[in-house]
């Protein structure tokens, strides 16, 4: 199935940021063959970033507007396999990964 990324705006406040991640919810709830993968948000930018799995664009588009989640745009995201993902520097060390499993870096 196709991965989709939907990009929203929400105020830095704990209260809409948890109102868009249950309407992020809620679409995959509505939508038929839609996924609610995560959601990310950037206080900085003040962006929340959705990932969805769903059959097509369409569907998810249909899914978000049913459940009143608020965009900017709906684009097909790609991601690399899990396996071809490359380990923190710190973790690929033997040093590092004693430091990280010590409790962190110094």
């Amino acid at each position: 199935m196709p991965r989709y990324l939907v990009e929203s705006y929400a105020a830095n406040r704990p209260e809409r940021l948890d109102d868009v991640h249950e309407r992020a919810r809620l679409a995959a709830e509505l939508g038929s063959n839609v996924e609610h993968v995560r959601t990310t948000f950037v206080p900085h930018d003040e962006v929340v970033l959705h990932i969805f799995d769903a059959r097509s664009e369409e569907t998810l588009r249909d899914a978000v507007g049913r459940a009143g989640l608020d965009h900017e745009r709906i684009v097909e995201a790609v991601e690399p396999p899990a396996d071809s993902v490359r380990k923190p520097r710190a973790a690929r060390t033997n040093g590092g990964l004693g430091r990280l499993k010590q409790g962190g870096l110094q």
